[in-house]
């Protein structure tokens, strides 16, 4: 009986896991380091690159 209660429970835990599930979406963005030798790929140019390519995506 105690076998039967456990089995039954778990399928119960199983089915309702899979009724909650959530989709996770993650990214990963390489920042750089800022220095003088970036030039044109420093921060300062392409923050506003970054923040439009994360709102796209959000």
């Amino acid at each position: 009986m105690k076998k039967i209660f456990i089995v039954v429970l778990l399928c119960i835990i199983s089915f309702i896991s899979m009724i909650q599930a959530q989709v996770i979406r993650v990214a990963s963005y390489n920042l750089r380091m800022d220095t003088p030798q970036d030039s044109l790929n420093s921060w300062s140019h392409r923050k506003e690159n970054v923040k439009a390519l994360i709102q796209y995506h959000d």
